[in-house]
């Protein structure tokens, strides 16, 4: 960044004009003008943080009778971020529980602005941010978690707005742990309003689950079924299939998945057994 300053002298003799930088001399190339006054137009390249609240000192003078007069700029510098960390990145968490997840920015002048994001889009109204002293800020972020925000990044932005592409992240990948939801529904093949006594069924569990599922189990009426192929009753990964169904195989149907997180039953699948009477 380059600052650009400028200072005027007039008097008999003309003055000298010379800028300090605190005790420093780093401009001496003054001019007159044909009115009588002197300038010295200071542009100071490269400012940056080690210049903040430097004295630069514009200094004229035209004999050692009398003391030289000066003028006095205090620099005042803004300055980029040049740390942000997320503070809190638990290895998982749960869905729908709350966590408070704290991030700090420090460096920049003035404080930084701190933004959350999971994905692409802004978390709004959902953080507290802190000033703190040393050019520090804190924001907390209230999160809770949902089944669709396995796998997403939060990321924490920190920014000084008056400074363009200023902006720092830093990201969490989040692990969402959740009990199973599960979902059931008939084979694809069959028609469920004509199913015939000896015919076969099967039903598809559809689990989605974080972790995986230690357990499965199947229902008939609020009943556990168990594997028995002798009574037609087949249970494999995450299907179940009956053969040869009767008046008694009629009803309702679920399944059931555990994890570390809870238990998730499905929605019941009623079973219709067309049947003629003897």
């Amino acid at each position: 960044m380059t600052k650009k300053l400028g200072n005027c002298g007039w008097g008999r003799p003309r003055p000298n004009v010379t800028w300090y930088l605190d005790n420093t001399v780093i401009d001496e190339s003054f001019g007159h003008r044909p009115d009588g006054v002197t300038v010295n137009h200071l542009s100071y390249p490269n400012i940056g943080r080690q210049h903040l609240n430097a004295r630069l000192v514009c200094v004229a003078s035209n004999t050692n009778l009398t003391p030289p007069n000066n003028k006095v700029v205090i620099l005042d510098v803004n300055l980029k971020p040049v740390a942000v960390h997320i503070l809190t990145k638990e290895r998982v968490v749960s869905a729908d529980r709350r966590y408070d997840v704290e991030c700090k920015s420090s460096g920049s002048r003035p404080e930084a602005v701190i933004t959350w994001w999971k994905g692409s889009r802004q978390i709004k109204r959902m953080s507290k941010n802190f000033s703190e002293t040393g050019n520090q800020s804190l924001s907390v972020l209230t999160l809770l978690p949902t089944v669709d925000d396995d796998g997403k990044y939060l990321t924490c932005r920190a920014e000084n707005p008056f400074i363009a592409d200023s902006a720092l992240e830093d990201k969490w990948r989040l692990v969402v742990h959740y009990m199973p939801v599960v979902t059931l529904k008939m084979g694809s093949s069959l028609n469920p309003d004509d199913i015939k006594e000896g015919d076969d069924v099967y039903f598809e569990c559809d689990i989605r689950s974080n972790p995986k599922p230690y357990k499965m189990a199947w229902f008939h009426d609020g009943n556990e079924l168990h594997h028995n192929i002798g009574n037609g009753i087949i249970l494999s990964d995450q299907s179940l299939v009956l053969q040869s169904v009767s008046r008694n195989s009629a009803g309702d149907y679920t399944c059931l998945a555990a994890n570390i997180e809870g238990k998730g039953t499905s929605n019941p699948v009623t079973l219709r057994v067309r049947y003629y009477n003897e």
